[in-house]
C-alpha cells in the first residue's frame, strides 16, 4: 500500500510539473526558423481526472475515480449501522441528490389486552413432618411479603394446598383451600384472606417423615387440576416446602417436571420454586433438598433457604418472580431497544414505569394496567 501511494505522489508530481510548463509555454513564444515569424507556443491539453464514486462503502465505489462525481449510491438501514449512517450522511451533505435505499425492516406492533388476564394456580407442597413446625409459622408469618406483589399487580391466582405425607394415604392431606385462596377473595377482603392463608398452611406436623413432595404434587394435580387452574392456558407454579429431601419412590426431579407439564398448553408456564434446607453440615448431601433444588433450577424457579434469618425477603423474591411471570407481555420478536415504545389505551407510558427483560423477551410494568385496558407495544425487530 505504501508503494502504491507513493506512486500516485509521484504521477501527481509529474502531472503539475507538465500542467505548470505547458502553462508557461502558452504565455511565451517562439521564431518560427522557416519563416522568421515570432508564433506563439502550442497549448498543451491535459486529460480529465476519472469521475465516479469515490466512497468505498457505497455500492457503486469505483476505485479508478479520482473525482466524486456525486452517484454513490448507498444500501442498508442507518439505525443499525453507524457507520453507513456516517457516511450516508456526510456525502448528502456534499451531494443533496445522494439516495439510499433503505433495508430497515418495518416497525412491529403487538397488540395485548388486560380483558384476558392470564390466571396462575399456585400449589403449595407442605413438609409436614415433625421438625416443621417453626417453619410452618415462619411461612404464615411472612405470607404478606409474599402476597403484596400479587395485590400491586392485580393477579388472577389460585392456591391449592397439599402436604408431603404421600406414602401414607392416611396422613395426606388436600386442604381445601380452592374456593378461599383466591385473587376474588383478596381484592373482597384482605384481611380475612391472610388469616385464612395462615389457618391453612400451618398443617400440622403429625405426618410421615418420608417426605414424598414429587408424588404429592401429582397426586394433587392428577384429582383436582380442575379446581386449580382454570384451563391448559393456566400458568402452574409448584412450590415445595421442606427442611428434608424428596423421597417419593422413583420420581426423578426431571420426571417430576415432565408429569407436571401435562397440565399446561407450553413448558415456559410451568415454573418450581422450592423454600429447603440448602445447606445441612451435620447430616449427608441427600439431605439438603438437593432433588426439589434441582428441579427448580431445571424449570426457572425460585430457590430459598428455609433456614434465612430473612424468611420475609424468601417469600418476597417469590411473590414478585410469580407476580412478574403472569404480567409479562412476551414480544414476537426480540426488538432493537431504542426503538420500543410502550403504550396503554392509546397514550405513551413513561419508560420508568416498563422494563424490558431480554431472558424473556418481554415487556414488565411496575404497575399492572387496568384490566380493560389495551397494550401496545411498537418496536423494530433487532437484525
Amino acid at each position: 500500500m505504501k508503494n502504491v501511494k507513493k506512486f500516485k505522489q509521484a504521477i501527481n508530481f509529474i502531472l503539475v510539473n507538465i500542467l505548470a510548463f505547458a502553462v508557461l509555454s502558452s504565455c511565451s513564444k517562439s521564431t518560427n526558423v522557416i519563416t522568421g515569424k515570432v508564433e506563439p507556443s502550442p497549448v498543451i491539453v491535459l486529460p480529465a481526472k476519472p469521475e465516479g464514486c469515490t466512497i468505498d462503502i457505497a455500492l457503486n465505489f469505483d476505485k479508478l475515480a479520482e473525482v466524486d462525481s456525486g452517484t454513490c449510491e448507498f444500501e442498508g438501514c442507518l439505525i443499525f449501522d453507524s457507520s453507513l449512517k456516517e457516511a450516508f450522511e456526510k456525502y448528502k451533505s456534499n451531494f443533496a441528490e445522494a439516495q439510499l435505499n433503505n433495508t430497515c425492516p418495518a416497525q412491529q406492533v403487538d397488540i395485548f389486552n388486560q380483558n384476558n388476564r392470564a390466571h396462575t394456580g399456585i400449589l403449595w407442597v407442605i413438609d409436614d413432618s415433625g421438625s416443621m413446625r417453626l417453619d410452618q409459622e415462619n411461612l404464615a408469618t411472612n405470607f404478606n411479603s409474599f402476597i403484596n406483589s400479587f395485590k400491586t399487580k392485580d393477579i388472577n391466582f389460585t392456591m391449592g394446598i397439599t402436604t408431603t405425607s404421600n406414602m401414607d394415604p392416611l396422613k395426606r392431606k388436600v386442604i381445601p383451600a380452592e374456593d378461599i385462596l383466591t385473587s376474588e377473595k383478596l381484592k373482597q377482603n384482605e384481611t380475612t384472606f391472610v388469616q385464612d392463608f395462615t389457618r391453612l398452611i400451618e398443617v400440622g406436623i403429625d405426618g410421615s417423615g418420608k417426605e414424598q413432595g414429587f408424588a404429592s404434587a401429582q397426586e394433587y394435580l392428577a384429582s383436582s387440576s380442575g379446581k386449580l387452574l382454570e384451563s391448559k392456558s393456566s400458568y402452574l407454579n409448584v412450590i415445595y416446602v421442606s427442611d428434608e429431601n424428596d423421597f417419593s419412590t422413583n420420581i426423578s426431579a426431571q420426571e417430576n417436571i415432565t408429569d407436571l407439564k401435562k397440565y399446561v398448553e407450553k413448558s415456559e408456564k410451568l415454573r418450581i420454586h422450592s423454600i429447603v434446607d440448602q445447606v445441612s453440615p451435620q447430616t449427608s448431601s441427600a439431605s439438603k433438598g438437593t432433588k426439589y433444588i434441582e428441579a427448580s433450577q431445571l424449570q426457572n424457579g425460585v430457590n430459598g433457604d428455609i433456614n434465612s434469618n430473612n424468611f420475609a425477603n424468601v417469600l418476597k423474591n417469590l411473590g414478585d418472580s410469580i407476580s412478574d411471570l403472569i404480567t409479562n407481555f412476551k414480544l414476537k420478536t426480540k426488538p432493537y431497544l431504542p426503538s420500543l415504545e410502550v403504550k396503554v389505551n392509546g397514550e405513551i407510558l413513561s419508560d420508568t414505569k416498563w422494563e424490558y427483560n431480554e431472558n424473556t423477551q418481554s415487556i414488565i410494568f411496575s404497575e399492572a394496567p387496568s384490566e380493560s385496558a389495551e397494550i401496545q407495544v411498537t418496536y423494530l425487530p433487532r437484525q
